[in-house]
């Protein structure tokens, strides 16, 4: 699905295709405040919604104004992409597992630029630990949503922190649905993880695993497609970028 790249903020214009008069897809990048008139479309077009692309912003919302936008279910809802930022936070940790679990149409999820909130370094050091402690949860708790909505097919994560707890249950557990993985530029996790797991998911149809910040060894490599081979035998997509220990 092609999804437009440039930022779109009026609600009259080609953030949202109708058809018979109903909402079918929305797509607005950044989404500052899901304000009346949103939340009003919403409503009346629950069932209709079935593609919802949106860069959520934590600068001129109130926490209630994303309440009211996260307590929606869409039952017809099977294509979700989420364009995150460091404004963001808020909505990704209170909001998105919800959310993510809400859906149970949904098929393909992408998520772009998930990542943990930089420490203040300047804050008191009883905040720190407590922020240390909030930032940690941040990724398991989205990748826990993940790992739990089994119907699933397709996970696409794009300059994403992959690090901790959430996102290794996520790949050592994932089978039977998920046909589709892409991880490009993340960070957090060591490939040789992922080269560990992968091979495991049995289901995959197309493999996309692009990491540049990790070297790795040419054996890992080698044993890693030969049990791609081996494994998989419905993958028919498969494309690598990695770096090689010298």
């Amino acid at each position: 699905m092609s999804l437009p790249t440039s930022n779109i903020n009026s609600l009259n214009t080609s953030d949202m295709t109708k058809s018979n008069n109903t909402l079918q897809q929305l797509i607005i990048r950044p989404l500052d405040v899901p304000d009346q008139q949103l939340i009003s479309r919403l409503r009346k077009n629950r069932e209709s919604l079935h593609t919802m692309c949106i860069g959520p912003s934590d600068g001129g919302a109130l926490h209630q104004d994303w309440v009211n936008f996260a307590s929606f279910s869409f039952p017809n809802l099977t294509y979700l992409h989420i364009n995150g930022a460091e404004t963001s936070h808020n909505f990704l940790h209170d909001h998105l597992p919800r959310m993510i679990m809400s859906y149970p149409a949904l098929k393909t999820l992408v998520l772009e630029r998930i990542y943990q909130q930089k420490i203040n370094e300047r804050r008191h050091q009883h905040y720190q630990v407590d922020d240390l402690v909030l930032e940690a949860s941040l990724t398991d708790d989205i990748f826990d949503a993940i790992t739990k909505s089994k119907q699933l097919t397709c996970v696409q994560l794009f300059r994403c922190d992959i690090q901790g707890r959430g996102f290794k249950q996520f790949i050592q557990q994932s089978s039977g649905s998920l046909q589709e993985l892409s991880i490009s530029r993340c960070s957090g996790t060591s490939t040789t993880l992922l080269l560990q797991y992968i091979p495991n998911i049995q289901s995959l149809q197309k493999l996309r695993l692009h990491c540049t910040d990790r070297e790795v060894e040419l054996s890992d490599m080698t044993l890693f497609t030969q049990l791609l081979r081996e494994r998989l035998d419905k993958l028919s997509t498969l494309e690598l970028g990695v770096r090689f220990s010298m």
